[in-house]
């Protein structure tokens, strides 16, 4: 995943920083699992930088600066989650267009979902 973050850097001030970078989200922990046996326990969210650019220009040493910025977990996540969240409409876009065309074949009904009328 891609973002843009504005680093602040001391004396040199904010700049914009492009970021590719892999998310896991974080899993929470279980106390049992359903057969009663002893669960699981917490997994944190991670974050793995592939690349940091300004400008097109390699800028990676800043790699454990940004690591310790707590804005900048922050916006990864937001980012991480807008995407999952984008990905899941998506799909459910595609899911009821389908079904409605299987439904409806190629019909008002079946059409008026693809202009904007999610239920007819």
């Amino acid at each position: 995943m891609k973002i843009t973050y504005d680093a602040y850097l001391g004396i040199a001030g904010h700049i914009e920083l492009e970021i590719e970078l892999d998310y896991k989200f974080s899993v929470p922990g279980t106390m049992y699992t359903s057969n009663g046996d002893p669960g699981d326990p917490p997994e944190s969210a991670e974050i793995e930088i592939n690349s940091i650019t300004r400008n097109g220009v390699d800028m990676m040493w800043l790699h454990d600066p940004l690591m310790d910025d707590d804005d900048f977990w922050a916006c990864a996540s937001n980012q991480a989650c807008c995407d999952l969240e984008s990905d899941r409409a998506d799909y459910y876009y595609d899911q009821e267009r389908d079904r409605r065309l299987e439904l409806h074949g190629d019909t008002k009904d079946a059409a008026g979902f693809f202009q904007g009328e999610l239920f007819v």
